[in-house]
């Protein structure tokens, strides 16, 4: 915790009255260090969970106390967020320190990916870009003129994996479709259908 909690510090050193900093969950241990440096700093920072929608455990556990049950067999993109069940010696850290909890679906996650690597050239894994994603989505309000930070971290993604993510992506970005056409075998048929694309 406290070697992730120096991601706060460089946020806070760089931008002071941040208001507020996304964090993408697995077990808990980043947003937990995160959340220590910032309150200390101050206080009033708001510190955001999120989660993949089919892993969701945190869901309300800032105002339930409770872990949801999630299916044992559950996967997600964001492999590396892939917990059941979080928490441990940072437990009421999650409890009392994050202010709320968001989830993604999985091709939101997918476009972020995508997206990331195609406007920065930075590639993320799924568990790395959940916050960009819930943000750029709309998911989490911002009114005009408050700083939010945003982690996007690890690279931790094979090739077969960003292909996956890159078909699923970019069909939800609407940069791709796929269909299934029935064409008469007759001359002039294939060029009708071109024109009509």
């Amino acid at each position: 915790m406290e070697g992730q909690g120096t991601i706060a510090y460089e946020f806070m050193k760089q931008v002071p009255d941040l208001d507020r900093i996304l964090v993408n969950v697995g077990g808990g241990g980043m947003i937990s260090g995160i959340a220590l440096y910032a309150k200390r700093v101050n206080p009033k920072i708001k510190i955001i969970g999120i989660q993949a929608k089919r892993v969701f455990p945190l869901e309300n556990y800032n105002k339930t106390g409770k872990l949801v049950t999630v299916d044992a067999h559950a996967s997600t993109i964001a492999d590396g967020c892939n917990v059941k069940h979080p928490g441990g010696r940072h437990d009421d850290i999650l409890r009392t320190m994050v202010d709320e909890y968001y989830c993604v679906e999985e091709d939101t996650i997918a476009s972020m990916i995508i997206r990331t690597l195609l406007e920065t050239r930075t590639l993320s894994e799924g568990a790395g870009c959940m916050g960009l994603a819930a943000l750029l989505n709309h998911q989490i309000p911002v009114s005009k003129g408050e700083k939010t930070g945003v982690v996007i971290c690890g690279g931790n993604i094979d090739i077969v994996r960003l292909y996956n993510n890159f078909k699923l992506g970019t069909t939800a970005m609407g940069l791709r479709l796929r269909a299934k056409v029935l064409v008469e075998d007759k001359p002039g048929k294939l060029l009708e259908l071109y024109t009509l694309i």
